[in-house]
């Protein structure tokens, strides 16, 4: 969502970011932000490159 849809309001985008990325229960939540730590500690391209010759 682009800041000018929000009139540059920050926290509204933020919250509506939130919204959109809750699970239906905590623990969905939870592990949704799980998967996306463990994706960010691999870092870009990582997981590509696997087994790949360089």
């Amino acid at each position: 969502m682009s800041f000018g849809r929000v009139r540059f309001d920050f926290d509204l985008r933020n919250a509506r970011g939130v919204e959109l990325r809750r699970g239906a229960t905590p623990a969905q939540t939870l592990e949704r932000l799980r998967r996306v730590a463990l994706d960010e500690l691999d870092g870009p391209g990582v997981g590509s490159l696997a087994g790949a010759a360089v």
